[in-house]
């Protein structure tokens, strides 16, 4: 057995004094605070459907706490790592790395697109105006949402459906002041961090929204994220806008149509721009009165003319006349995709229905009952088509017409409460009509049977718009409903 020494032990002390001093050296490098960073933040897929696993993932640097907003686990996050997450809409998802006082972000966006068809087959989507879906809508009056929205930009709202089923809904006035525009995702909670400055816009099959800009002098651009891309000015003149239609078509061709009120008279101005911002054609400002618009399947448009050349008219997208038809049309005419007009007419005080082919021609025609006094929207899904009629000097009603009867006449007409001049009717895939009627919101059967109707005195409800998912949108003064079972 080894004996113990008294230099043994003092060894023994040295060495342990050496370890020791080896150790808290050590600490103290680790104790060095590394800077605050986020080195990455991704999202894989970027693009995807509805309901699909997208893993986010992010490496940081310095951070104590890491939290991702919106939310994408109920569990706190590491501060470098992965997950899985179901995403449902498209979204900036922001990561937030801290350190004591200290906090740094970064963001990424996920795009999504909802499963079961084109956003062009939804209503104020859809470029034919044939306010019609591929999918059902509710079938009671039960109302889901309202999101509030300042009402002090005039009475004129617009609603359009993104691919990934959210919701656009723009407010302006009639003259240049311009409006703004909120976007929601499906379940009412807003879909960017702020509000764009557009109004009166479209959704081209990319995703990018084209709008009136801030004063309505320009064409605003915004890519799907909400960033801008572009704009453009359409008004050097600083004319009195006093109405605008914006369409875009499968090409991504945006055609706009002005009405200017100048020297106590009223002018028209066509123009054509491609996606990238630059005026293709453009007509003079004439004395037209454009009334309607409907973009047909082969890159041509028709529009109905009421004052100095009334009739409708074709043009192809170089604003190039195809052909006319003489007479008195009226309102927004309605394509298909066989390239047949659906158009309000009026002759001698009758009113009718008229169907005519992608050259003009007559097809049929229905003539509604000595009592009409006017006509409004039009709804068309291929197999039904309802029209909103004037009765008399206030009656509203909503008929039925089916084209593949031997006979093709109104089939049945109910009567409506509400203005007339408000209404407006889209038809879902189960042939059922929502009829909005200013203070009212109805739903018929395709027999005519009221399903269910919903009361809004005092409103002023327009824009009916019915998503993929079956909810039913219509704007008031200074909420949007969304109706859904």
């Amino acid at each position: 057995m080894r004996s113990i020494t008294m230099k043994s032990v003092i060894t023994v002390i040295l060495s342990s004094l050496v370890i020791c001093l080896m150790v808290t050296c050590s600490d103290d490098d680790s104790s060095v605070t590394e800077p605050l960073e986020i080195r990455s933040f991704t999202i894989t897929p970027e693009v995807g459907q509805a309901g699909d696993l997208f893993v986010f993932s992010w490496e940081t640097t310095g951070a104590k706490r890491v939290w991702i907003e919106p939310a994408i686990s109920e569990q706190d996050l590491p501060v470098s790592g992965s997950v899985s997450v179901q995403v449902h809409y498209s979204a900036w998802y922001c990561l937030t790395a801290q350190a004591d006082e200290s906090t740094i972000t970064a963001r990424a966006w996920v795009q999504v697109s909802y499963p079961g068809g084109s956003m062009w087959d939804s209503p104020r989507a859809d470029t034919s105006n044939s306010a019609s879906s591929r999918w059902s809508g509710p079938s009671v009056g039960s109302l889901d949402w309202v999101y509030p929205f300042d009402d002090s930009f005039g009475d004129e709202r617009h609603i359009t459906l993104a691919g990934d089923n959210s919701v656009s809904v723009s407010l302006h006035s009639d003259h240049d002041d311009g409006g703004y525009m909120i976007n929601l995702n499906p379940d009412g909670l807003p879909k960017f961090e702020q509000n764009w400055n557009m109004s009166e816009q479209v959704i081209a099959p990319s995703g990018v929204f084209y709008g009136s800009g801030t004063t309505r002098k320009t064409l605003l651009a915004l890519n799907p994220d909400g960033s801008q891309r572009w704009e453009l000015d359409l008004n050097s003149d600083n004319l009195a806008l006093i109405r605008r239609a914006i369409y875009v078509n499968q090409q991504e061709k945006i055609f706009v149509h002005d009405m200017f009120h100048a020297m106590m008279q009223d002018y028209a101005r066509l123009v054509v721009i491609n996606s990238a911002g630059e005026i293709e054609y453009a007509t003079g400002a004439d004395h037209y009165f454009y009334e309607g618009f409907a973009l047909n399947g082969d890159s041509s448009f028709v529009y109905t003319e009421t004052i100095q050349y009334p009739g409708l008219h074709c043009v192809n997208d170089r604003l190039e006349p195809i052909w006319k038809v003489t007479g008195d049309f009226r309102g927004l005419p309605v394509t298909d995709e066989n390239r047949r007009i659906f158009c309000h007419f009026c002759q001698d005080n009758t009113y009718s229905l008229k169907v005519l082919n992608s050259q003009g021609h007559e097809i049929w025609q229905v003539f509604y009952p000595d009592s009409i006094r006017d006509t409004s929207s039009i709804a068309w899904n291929g197999t039904i088509m309802y029209v909103i009629l004037q009765e008399g000097s206030q009656g509203i009603l909503l008929g039925a017409i089916v084209p593949d009867q031997d006979v093709i006449e109104l089939a049945w007409t109910v009567p409506l409460q509400g203005h007339f001049k408000q209404s407006e009717v889209v038809v879902d895939s189960q042939n059922r009509a929502y009829v909005s009627t200013g203070e009212y919101i109805y739903a018929f059967d395709s027999d005519g049977n009221m399903l269910w109707q919903y009361s809004c005195p005092g409103e002023k409800l327009q824009a009916l718009t019915l998503s993929r998912d079956g909810t039913l949108y219509v704007a008031g003064q200074s909420q949007l409903y969304a109706f859904r079972d």
